[in-house]
């Protein structure tokens, strides 16, 4: 069972870098915010484990009609792809204000376009290559066709959309600014949740409200707020607020950038509300997790999102073919393997292409730092 624009059955949004998943790879800043690296390593694992169990689906290992699927895939994807947009917007002002517009575009919208080219050519050429062992399969003339999005790779142009408005119409600079971006945004995700586009730039639309409500969030005052509270009262307020979206998720409810059929007009509301109540749960979750011994591999994760989000795909999908050729059923097997491949694998080849010298398959070659 597969959704449009979303890799080998999904995906975002999402998706999100040292500054969101968003930001071309930087060296981590001297002041880490815990419980947002937290929060970057929690949403790109579960985007991995999202897609990893949507191709799993396509390729009849699970049963995707079945309830408990269902409702699985659908919690996953009400909040996830909210996190990253918003994750992305804290850090923009900092960066817009440092390069200028111009130069702006130049560091970052301008590299977007770059990774969504080189990767859109090389995703579909995979595809290509391997034929029916790929879930989905296209044709030489698919390769031409850049305007329609390839799988997750729909959030580069939206982060090119998303960063260049920001940059233009810098909603932090006053009061008026900040309303108006946010309720124009706000409209637009109103009447655009739940519905997907193949086109580049039409995807995704339901967003934007949530990136230009991270640019007009300081992530130091953010993390500062956060760390009013103790951890009992993070972990409980933050399971139950995830228990009852979840609980909630049970119901037709549309996630915000699904390919699905939308969810009936008189549940938008409570599809809105379940997911920013998820989103916020999870918040105070990674928040909570920060504090513990995962904070160490979560950061490490949640700063390289960028790398983990471009690669998971072919990784993810890489290790189910293996599987399938080594005659393996069990459908946990496939679930743990794919997941902890589409993390890994994706490290391992950032890791080997700086040792060659060669990390262009993740940043432009021109904007590389040395």
């Amino acid at each position: 069972m597969k959704y449009e624009n979303d890799a080998p059955g999904a995906d975002a949004a999402a998706p999100p870098a040292p500054e969101s998943l968003g930001a071309p790879q930087a060296k981590p800043a001297a002041a880490r915010l815990g419980a947002i690296d937290a929060a970057r390593g929690i949403a790109i694992i579960v985007v991995v484990f999202t897609h990893v169990n949507r191709g799993l689906a396509g390729a009849g290992i699970l049963d995707g009609d079945s309830e408990a699927y269902q409702w699985m895939d659908r919690f996953f994807a009400t909040w996830c792809m909210l996190l990253f947009p918003f994750l992305t917007g804290l850090f923009m002002r900092r960066s817009r204000e440092r390069h200028g517009f111009w130069g702006f575009v130049r560091l970052r919208v301008v590299q977007w376009g770059y990774l969504y080219l080189l990767w859109f050519f090389l995703q579909s050429g995979v595809k290509l290559v391997v034929g029916d062992a790929a879930n989905t399969t296209v044709s030489p003339i698919d390769l031409l066709q850049v305007w329609k999005v390839e799988g997750q790779l729909w959030f580069m142009p939206w982060m090119m959309i998303a960063e260049f408005f920001g940059a233009l119409i810098m909603p932090w600079l006053s009061t008026r600014r900040t309303v108006i971006t946010l309720v124009v945004t706000g409209v637009l995700s109103v009447f655009t949740w739940g519905i997907a586009s193949s086109y580049v730039g039409l995807h995704g639309l339901a967003l934007y409200v949530f990136y230009m409500a991270g640019t007009v969030t300081d992530p130091k005052k953010l993390a500062a707020w956060l760390d009013r509270f103790g951890s009992g009262f993070l972990w409980s307020v933050g399971l139950v607020s995830v228990a009852i979206g979840g609980a909630l998720t049970r119901l037709p409810l549309s996630p915000p950038t699904e390919g699905r059929p939308p969810a009936p007009v008189e549940l938008l509301p409570l599809s809105i509300f379940t997911a920013l109540l998820c989103a916020a749960g999870m918040m105070l979750v990674c928040t909570a997790l920060s504090r513990t011994v995962l904070s160490k591999p979560l950061s490490v994760v949640g700063s390289r999102t960028l790398e983990i989000y471009l690669a998971h795909i072919l990784a993810g999908a890489g290790a189910r073919i293996v599987l399938v050729r080594l005659g393996v059923e069990s459908p946990a097997v496939f679930m743990i393997v794919g997941t902890v491949a589409g993390v890994v694998l994706p490290l391992f080849a950032r890791w080997a292409l700086e040792k060659l010298h060669f990390p262009w398959f993740f940043e432009m070659p021109r904007l590389r730092r040395k």
